[in-house]
């Protein structure tokens, strides 16, 4: 595949690891543990959650929890493009798409080879192509010999000429038929050379495909091939007759290593090999020879390209589940998918290799798996990568332009391309007019606005009319072309255009001021010198969005030290100096600002001198795994390393990395990479746990050779720097920050994006050269590596203890539950293991079974919903003696598989918590409630995937879905262990796949808010304290978010202060029939002590008590104390109302009358008091 230099790849999705118990043993059980057997949905298609709460997912895709479409807008006539953008617990996809009526007769299409021949290094890029040729749309084409030939590898036949035979070894085409119906498959050749002077005959094995001469071929070559060196072969030169269809030989030459550009009227016979021995016997100058070239199995072919598979069959998915290669591999893809009655074609480019919440890409099976959902009956995939690229001439437009995001940045050049063209041969009269795409036009009087406006003839192409404007009434506007100059006054009024007999108005708003402001980017990170361009949008009073041009804002900066900002709207930052920029745009009377970082903090990562950590490779380096010996040598292929102490690049330094690079004056793509031995040996964290890096900066020397070949990073024969590292899910990510065009020291910053899951690890630092020529040898030294910190302070959580709940969901203590409810008892974290009865997690669930039987009644549990890390490990002896601990409990329960119960993953849940536990993901009910558990033990749902043991080789979000799907209860309870966002300020006690955090509060609140009839809350284990929060997709709190418990230590040291949560507890959750749930925040104590600030208060007076609790503890841990306060339930009561009464909430005490009362606190069964005295007054 033409892929680099966006050349980073994503591991395949792991294959599902079978069940290690049939479902029977599952179920019995679950059973024994005194639990209910799991909800089992057989079936792991991805459209069996399909309803009409979700979009659809297609098959082999991770569940789509939102997808966005834009309308679509005809190009021509018979064909429209619209956008398709689907978030994804996997990932965001992005796809532009074009939909083809195949029996339009405005529809024609047309195959475009670069520059017009095979063989061409440059290649063109695919608008160019289009705009050459007068296309209205089209995609890149086949794969294709990057930075060498530049020749397709596969079949091409353009205008019913045949300019290279198809590939036996690429068995993927794509034909275009007379007709203009589309076939799909594979294509062969056959051909015939006939001597007509020697009555010789003898088979061709193709049409300039001279790769195949390498392993002896026969060949007609034709002036389409360009020229090209071959391997050593036996040339027939000769000229075509007129009617092209006889060949004169002009000469046979043996040995023949290169083939010049043909005439027209030219052809060759060229033989390596036994051919090349048949040719030399037979063929003389002045033979007259015919050749005869076949197609099968479908003859009829006009214009056909070769792809690198063939996704769909018959309406079945053809590329296999697992396989070699990039089939499972996340990249941009192009592909092309026709109908089963032929009428129509889809053209699909997906985006890919950006960050995972913007585009992922696709692997093979997931595309095929979009093709058929589109209705697909076949479909071909075409070149990927940097080469997936559409283009098209959007109305208004004159000529193509790039549509979709390519990952190179920039569009990249392609052998070839299957474009779209209308038929009209000219521009008609218009039947459309449009102006401001038919929206209404708001202005700020005394401004001057450009206006879109352009007309359509009946085939939806531009038409042969001019557009004109108007306004009415006149005074509103003067029209000069399409701009607009306002009057210094404010009215209402039309904008008309006309073209020909065609118009439209839309209504026109001149306002004196706009309502409000805002610049876009609101925020950003800029190194010294870089510049930021900045935009003013503004409102009108109605909210629509008022036409600002640049001429009307006035822009400002509060310190101008540290950069200055142009009228334009640019940003520049000043070459030297840290600190936070506001920038300012005033227009209209509003003003609106942005605020800037300007420079970085560094933080060391490692001074590229000691040796002994680092090793030298030419292999390629951005996988994971790696394939290279850890330690490895110093020196390679392409060139080693050493230390020079007497080369530095900063006062201090000790020397630097000298990285001495040979590459072969050959075509193609050289490596030369320093990797550290140890993979986790340097690690980019988030500085003080919260704040993430902006980039990674390194010292680098260049050479007088180096500068002397200017040009941009990855251009052929350019050094170009690159940086790989992993992210905490393992996914390697490389960067291209410069291209080494200078002599001396520079520092060179490879910028991070947001979005990358941390901590980092340092991969390689490397140098990379794509064709690089004779004489590329010298030396790059590398020193001081370092991450770059914004000086944009992060920003501080706030902590709320209990937020403001919706009216159903109540926090408060036991002895307010009230009855008829069911109560569900929630905890996590014991750590219990069968060697340490003592310890407290043991010692706490010990003690719950008197615990509980103290409760109130109505508090008392039906149900334990454990929430994982119950057990310290996964071995069988400690998973049995935690059901043994549980099984005292007298209550029926269940566990959630947490990250302890499979020893860090050592111990998957397939196999002993299977045996002792039953299933991993699991749905059951608890009076008006639906419990529904998923597994996120490996830190992830996604990642616990492979080790289910109920739907076995399916997604646990597609059973989700379908869980949610099908309740039928008015309360929902969806839980897991790890939680999507640890909520307390260390924050790494969380998913680690941070796009799939915001996946899955996605998925539950488009479930909370399409069923505003069920009540839904969340339950986590892991981030060890008590928090509930109100959350948002994206982790923000909200009053409209989803209620998130994290309910989360009995028994190991808290990851919260004891203030703020980090206490031993467990949760009551008491569902009622109207569908209310109250809860309560149980502390696990053996004592309370309770102070009042005086001991003796006046009648009317009031004071506030305090009462500290001092957890229970066992013989590894010393007693917490813990403040009774929010987010613990409590109960405060008087012993006589009459003396004092006091706030059963806030213990706030209210003398009455002259006495005494015991003030007390109950919170988890334990009470303090303390004595109040009321004097006379």
């Amino acid at each position: 595949m033409a892929q680099f230099p966006n050349r980073s790849r994503r591991r395949g999705r792991a294959a599902r690891t079978p069940a290690a118990l049939v479902a029977a043993a599952v179920c019995a059980t679950l059973l024994a543990a005194g639990g209910t057997p799991a909800t089992a949905a057989a079936g792991t298609r991805a459209d069996a959650s399909a309803s009409s709460w979700l979009p659809p997912t297609p098959d082999q895709w991770p569940l789509v929890v939102d997808e966005r479409t834009t309308a679509p807008r005809a190009l021509t006539r018979g064909v429209d493009h619209y956008s398709d953008t689907l978030q994804t617990v996997g990932g965001a996809q992005r796809a532009q798409v074009l939909d083809v009526s195949l029996t339009d007769r405005d529809v024609r299409l047309g195959v475009v080879e670069s520059h017009d021949r095979l063989t061409d290094p440059a290649d063109e890029v695919p608008s160019s192509m289009a705009q050459r040729t007068g296309a209205v749309a089209g995609i890149n084409g086949d794969f294709f010999e990057i930075n060498t030939s530049g020749r397709p590898e596969g079949m091409v036949v353009r205008d019913g000429r045949l300019l290279k035979s198809p590939e036996p070894s690429r068995p993927a085409d794509l034909w275009v038929r007379r007709d203009g119906t589309i076939g799909i498959g594979t294509e062969t050749y056959s051909g015939t050379l006939t001597d007509r002077t020697s009555a010789a005959s003898t088979p061709l094995t193709g049409v300039n495909a001279v790769d195949d001469l390498g392993a002896g071929a026969l060949l007609r070559v034709t002036s389409d091939l360009g020229p090209t060196s071959v391997a050593a072969s036996t040339a027939v030169t000769g000229h075509l007759d007129a009617d092209g269809t006889t060949l004169t030989v002009d000469a046979v030459r043996a040995g023949v290593t290169g083939l010049p550009q043909l005439a027209d009227d030219q052809e060759d016979l060229v033989g390596s090999g036994s051919y090349g021995d048949w040719l030399s016997a037979h063929v003389h100058a002045g033979d007259r020879i015919t050749t005869a070239d076949t197609l099968g199995p479908d003859s009829d072919v006009v214009q056909a390209l070769s792809g690198g598979a063939i996704l769909v069959k018959d309406g079945e998915r053809a590329v296999p589940l697992q396989g070699p290669g990039d089939n499972n591999i996340d990249n941009p893809v192009t592909a092309v998918g026709v109908t089963k009655d032929g009428r129509h074609a889809i053209f699909a480019t997906f985006d890919g290799h950006q960050a995972e919440g913007v585009a992922q890409g696709l692997t093979r099976p997931e595309l095929a798996g979009w093709m058929t959902q589109h209705g697909a009956w076949d479909a071909i995939l075409f070149d990927g990568g940097g080469s997936a690229q559409m283009v098209g001439r959007l109305p208004g437009q004159a000529r193509a332009s790039v549509l979709n995001t390519p990952s190179d940045g920039h569009e990249r050049p392609v052998a070839n391309g299957l474009f779209l063209y209308s038929r009209e041969e000219a521009a008609g009269p218009a039947t459309r007019a449009v102006v401001n795409e038919g929206a209404p036009l708001t202005a700020l009087a005394g401004t001057s606005v450009d206006v879109p406006a352009y007309a359509l003839d009946r085939a939806d192409n531009p038409a042969a009319d001019q557009v004109t404007l108007s306004v009415s009434p006149p005074g509103l506007a003067t029209v000069h072309g399409t701009t607009l100059a306002f009057a210094d006054r404010p009215g209402r009024g039309t904008l008309r255009v006309r073209a020909g007999h065609a118009s439209s108005t839309v209504p026109l708003t001149v306002v004196g001021g706009v309502h409000a402001l805002s610049v876009t980017p609101a925020q950003a990170d800029l190194d010294n010198g870089a510049t930021q361009e900045l935009t003013a949008t503004a409102t009108a009073s109605g909210g629509g969005p008022v036409s600002l041009p640049p001429s009307a804002v006035t822009w400002s900066v509060d310190r101008p030290g540290l950069g200055g900002v142009g009228a334009d709207g640019t940003f520049t930052a000043a070459a030297t100096g840290t600190g936070m920029v506001t920038v300012t745009a005033t227009a209209g009377g509003a003003e609106a600002t942005a605020s800037l970082a300007v420079g970085s903090t560094t933080v060391p990562v490692d001074p590229l001198t000691d040796l002994s950590k680092w090793s030298v490779t030419s292999d390629y380096m951005n996988v994971y795994p790696r394939r290279v010996p850890s330690p490895g040598p110093h020196s390679t292929t392409n060139g080693d390393i050493s230390l020079d102490p007497s080369t530095t690049a900063r006062p201090g330094d000790s020397g630097s990395m000298d990285v001495h690079y040979t590459y072969p004056a050959k075509t193609g793509t050289y490596d030369l990479s320093v990797y550290l031995n140890d993979p986790a040996g340097e690690q980019i964290p988030l500085l003080n746990g919260d704040q993430a890096p902006i980039g990674l900066g390194v010292w680098v020397k260049g050479n007088a050779d180096l500068a002397s070949r200017p040009g941009d990073g990855l251009a052929p024969g350019i050094v170009t720097l690159n940086v790989g590292i992993w992210q905490a899910s393992n996914q390697p990510t490389s960067f291209y920050p410069t291209g080494i065009t200078f002599d001396g020291w520079q520092y060179v910053v490879a910028k991070l994006p947001q979005g990358l899951q941390y901590p980092l690890r340092v991969n390689y630092l490397g140098l990379v050269t794509i064709k690089p020529g004779p004489d590329l040898t010298g030396d790059v030294h590398l020193a001081d590596l370092e991450a770059l910190y914004s000086p944009r302070p992060p920003k501080q959580a706030t902590y709320t203890a209990i937020p403001k709940n919706p009216s159903w969901l109540q926090f408060t203590d036991v002895s307010s539950f009230r009855p008829g409810g069911t109560t569900v008892a929630a905890f996590d974290d014991a750590h219990t293991t069968a060697a340490t009865p003592g310890a407290t997690g043991t010692v706490a669930l010990t003690s719950l079974p008197g615990v509980f039987g103290a409760l109130p009644a109505a508090a008392r549990p039906q149900q334990v919903q454990a929430l994982g890390d119950m057990s310290d490990n996964g071995t069988t002896g400690d998973l049995t003696n935690l059901r043994t601990l549980l099984d005292g409990l007298g209550v029926p329960y269940r566990d959630a598989v947490g990250n302890h119960e499979i020893t860090q993953g050592a111990d998957p849940e397939n196999g002993d918590f299977t045996s002792v536990f039953g299933a991993t993901h699991y749905a059951y009910d608890a009076g008006a409630a639906r419990m529904i558990v998923t597994d996120s033990g490996h830190i992830g749902i996604t990642a616990s995937d492979a080790f289910q043991v109920s739907d076995v080789g399916g997604s646990q979000y597609q059973w989700l879905a379908r869980q949610l799907t099908e309740n039928t209860r008015k309360v929902a309870v969806v839980v897991t262990h790890t939680p999507a966002y640890d909520p307390h300020p260390r924050a790494d006690s969380q998913f680690t796949d941070r796009w799939e955090a915001r996946m899955y509060e996605a998925l539950v609140q488009r479930y909370q808010r399409t069923h505003p009839g069920v009540h839904v809350l969340m339950m986590f284990g892991h981030a060890r304290g008590f928090s509930e929060d109100l959350r948002e997709p994206d982790g923000t709190d909200a009053p409209g978010g989803v209620p998130n418990f994290v309910v989360a230590d009995l028994g190991t040291p808290p990851y919260a202060t004891p203030d703020q949560g980090g206490f031993f507890h467990y949760g009551l959750f008491h569902v009622l029939p109207d569908n209310t749930v109250q809860f309560a925040v149980q502390p696990l104590l053996a004592s309370v002590a309770v102070a009042a600030p005086s001991p003796s208060l006046a009648p009317g007076r009031k004071e506030r008590l305090t009462a500290t609790g001092t957890s229970v503890a066992g013989n590894d841990l010393t007693a917490l104390q813990v403040p009774v306060q929010d987010p613990m339930s409590r109960r405060w009561t008087s012993s006589d109302p009459r003396v004092a009464t006091v706030d059963a909430s806030t213990g706030e005490v209210t003398g009455r009358h002259p006495g005494t009362a015991r003030i007390s606190v109950t919170a988890g069964g334990i009470t303090g008091t303390a004595t109040v005295t009321v004097t006379g007054g």
